[in-house]
């Protein structure tokens, strides 16, 4: 896979996880709850299988970030952990009033505004960051602010529709590492090592193609289709279009 496609793919899958948070074993819910928004929706105990989850994805991150960087110190992991700290308690003071964000709209309304904001997440994302060379202690996070703040209001709406309090950070929570700290970590990952890229790119579409697939079948085939259609048939039908470029 090149570096775009690979990028598409890490984006794909970073949006899945934001919508579908995974199934919950042995959870009897209809068809209309498998295919809502979030796992946190209606499921009894989904708040700690997310939180657990997300805590051990964060961890492993953070932990293959002080490996690929020999010269980090201890006064790095502090400031690291103040600002987590700070980012996570400023969360979790707006998280009351983003609950009640969107009580007066209807869920179609919230809806549309949720896919139009994640297609213009995806229109105006730089995919062509993962081609960036230079150190990663100077990689900026925010590669494309338009981005970046679209997929953010998505969240935003996505958990208004959630009665929980817990539910909603989580989201919001799961949202800012997903997005706000997912590109910088793939595109340090990417300046060290292409082949442990490629590796967390094709376990990541493993591990969401299972989920959606649990979820439902149809969907999740089509979506690993899909995603091995943009891996291969993207840069077949560039090296095609390229011979007609004279």
């Amino acid at each position: 896979m090149i570096r775009e496609t690979a990028e598409v793919i890490n984006v794909l899958n970073a949006l899945s996880c934001l919508i579908v948070s995974g199934p919950h074993v042995g959870a009897n819910f209809s068809f209309s709850n498998q295919t809502t928004f979030c796992y946190l929706h209606d499921i009894q105990g989904a708040d700690m299988d997310v939180c657990f989850f997300t805590s051990v994805f964060v961890l492993f991150c953070y932990t293959l970030h002080w490996r690929l960087n020999k010269n980090l110190k201890c006064s790095d992991l502090i400031s690291d952990l103040g600002t987590f700290s700070f980012l996570a308690f400023m969360l979790a003071i707006l998280t009351p009033v983003l609950q009640s964000l969107t009580v007066a709209y209807s869920s179609d309304t919230v809806t549309l505004m949720v896919v139009s904001f994640c297609i213009c997440h995806l229109w105006s994302y730089d995919f062509e960051s993962s081609r960036s060379t230079i150190e990663p202690q100077n990689t900026p996070v925010v590669r494309s602010p338009t981005s970046l703040n679209a997929i953010f209001v998505a969240a935003i709406l996505l958990s208004s529709r959630l009665s929980k309090f817990t539910s909603v950070f989580l989201l919001l929570f799961q949202s800012l590492v997903l997005f706000g700290f997912g590109p910088f970590f793939r595109t340090e990952l990417r300046n060290c090592s292409r082949h442990y890229y490629e590796v967390l790119t094709v376990s990541c579409l493993l591990m969401t193609s299972g989920v959606i697939f649990a979820m439902n079948h149809l969907i999740g085939v089509i979506y690993l289709l899909s995603a091995l259609a943009i891996a291969f048939g993207g840069p077949i039908l560039f090296i095609y279009a390229y011979r007609f470029k004279k």
